[in-house]
């Protein structure tokens, strides 16, 4: 099984079914939406973040660079509702957003 090394930081595996998922966040009273992609499925990915969290979408891609396209896909097309200020996750702040991107 060979890794995908994209942008030099980003690792993640090429030919192993990977998980796109959209989750939701809720968080000194305000919803926070998540993109992202995960090989070892979603409650797993959260099983140590301490905020409760709905998830909206997953599906499973037997590639990771399809799923990490999709991802990117995304994060580019909605980049104007993304969260910027202080950590509210212990990983991924940088694929949230202030709004439901689905709604849009």
């Amino acid at each position: 099984m060979k890794e995908f090394n994209s942008k030099g930081w980003r690792l993640f595996f090429k030919d192993r079914p990977t998980t796109l998922y959209y989750v939701c966040f809720k968080y000194q009273n305000r919803f926070y939406y998540k993109v992202g992609i995960t090989t070892q499925g979603v409650q797993k990915r959260f099983a140590s973040e301490p905020i409760p969290y709905d998830i909206i979408f997953e599906k499973v891609y037997k590639s990771g660079a399809t799923a990490y396209g999709k991802e990117q896909k995304t994060l580019k097309k909605y980049k104007a509702f993304r969260y910027k200020g202080p950590k509210i996750l212990k990983s991924g702040n940088s694929e949230l957003f202030t709004k439901d991107i689905m709604k849009i």
